[in-house]
């Protein structure tokens, strides 16, 4: 067994970036709702600008980047907005990055776990008839039959999340 490290201090600090969080807070807007959705992106803006140097690469290995609790802060960022999450709901953010904003230490981990995950895995399958088949009630003579146990079929597929993961890595390369 080998022990990995992301290099930044927690994986939500691949998620430090504003317009990874504006793009989270966006929605659709009508006459009564702009002025609150730039309300939310100016302090998204603001937060940003008040803890990070000005024109920086969010995809550095910046130490700003790498030793800030990410977590704490994206809360932080976001709780006043009106699309404030907890800590465990920050992964909702990570679904609005674009493949371009998904830094390389990201990729090459998720490399290394579909390397050692198997290239199939099982999924058990119950292969039982229906109840009643041929849509007559049982009789107490064959309810006192032994019945007989359903089929269970493996099939081995590759996880959904690994085939989309594949898919947006190939798309982009």
């Amino acid at each position: 067994m080998q022990l990995v490290r992301w290099p930044r201090y927690e994986i939500e600090n691949y998620l430090l970036n504003p317009a990874i969080l504006k793009r989270f807070i966006d929605r659709p807007v009508d006459l009564l709702t702009v002025s609150l959705l730039q309300t939310d992106r100016a302090a998204v803006d603001e937060s940003f600008a008040a803890n990070f140097p000005a024109q920086i690469d969010w995809l550095s290995q910046a130490p700003v980047l790498r030793d800030l609790k990410g977590s704490d802060f994206l809360v932080n960022v976001l709780s006043p907005t009106s699309q404030s999450l907890q800590k465990r709901d920050l992964y909702m953010v990570a679904a609005k990055c674009l493949p371009e904003e998904i830094h390389e230490d990201v990729r090459s981990m998720l490399d290394r776990i579909a390397g050692i995950m198997p290239s199939v895995v099982p999924v058990l399958a119950a292969n039982a008839s229906p109840e009643d088949a041929n849509g007559v009630t049982e009789t107490s003579e064959q309810l006192a039959e032994p019945k007989r146990s359903s089929t269970v079929v493996v099939e081995w597929r590759r996880p959904v999340a690994f085939r989309d993961l594949e898919r947006r890595l190939r798309n982009e390369r």
